[in-house]
């Protein structure tokens, strides 16, 4: 594992990302890991996952040393969301088969993501966009995986179940040289409105709510 880069965004929250560069997980130290991370790296059966979630372990590290805080396991609630233990702050993992990145704010709800341009995002456009997306997306790549990578970083800063991609986070019109997008979360009695910044290590975009 190689650390890739640390973005400390505010006094309260910065992320860090990972190169994940070892195919041999016995070359990597794990003597940070506690037990409760020991028993879930166990459950992971497939060798790239496990490397996947070993990289989001040395990113958790790395930010919480940025932050002056221990180390310490994340577990997940009923919604799948990760919680830190022990620790005041909100966490939010995302990885590639390259990278994995772990971010941290001490006062509000966050989400990241990291993606790679794929094409088969093409394909399942309609099942993450709603009509008005649809027509400002066309088939450009890079603006369906703008729209992608906001809308997982504000699920999962929302952090619950029951909330559609498409019909429930919408995305704010926007050019794709940006660094700023604007989205919201609308339910039938409420609506939440995010702000999120892009960034890029090599041919990964990093998308994240501040």
């Amino acid at each position: 594992m190689h650390l890739a880069k640390i973005e400390k965004i505010s006094p309260e929250a910065v992320f860090v990302i990972y190169k994940l560069t070892e195919t041999n997980l016995a070359s990597c130290d794990i003597s940070f890991l506690n037990e409760h991370d020991l028993a879930e790296w166990r459950l992971i059966s497939h060798p790239q996952k496990q490397i996947e979630w070993l990289g989001a372990r040395f990113a958790l590290k790395k930010v919480l040393e940025e932050m002056s805080l221990p180390y310490t396991s994340a577990i997940k609630d009923e919604f799948g969301k990760p919680h830190l233990i022990g620790i005041k702050g909100f966490i939010s993992f995302s990885h590639t088969s390259q990278y994995a990145a772990a971010y941290y704010h001490k006062d509000q709800h966050i989400g990241i993501d990291l993606e790679e341009g794929k094409s088969n995002l093409l394909k399942v456009k309609s099942k993450f966009l709603n009509e008005d997306e649809l027509k400002e997306a066309g088939n450009n790549l890079e603006k369906l995986t703008i729209y992608w990578g906001a809308k997982e970083a504000i699920f999962k800063a929302k952090g619950r179940t029951g909330i559609s991609l498409k019909n429930n986070i919408r995305i704010a019109p926007f050019v794709v040289d940006q660094e700023m997008y604007h989205g919201k979360v609308v339910e039938e009695d409420s609506e939440n409105h995010y702000i999120l910044r892009k960034s890029q290590i090599r041919e990964t975009q990093i998308i994240y709510t501040v």
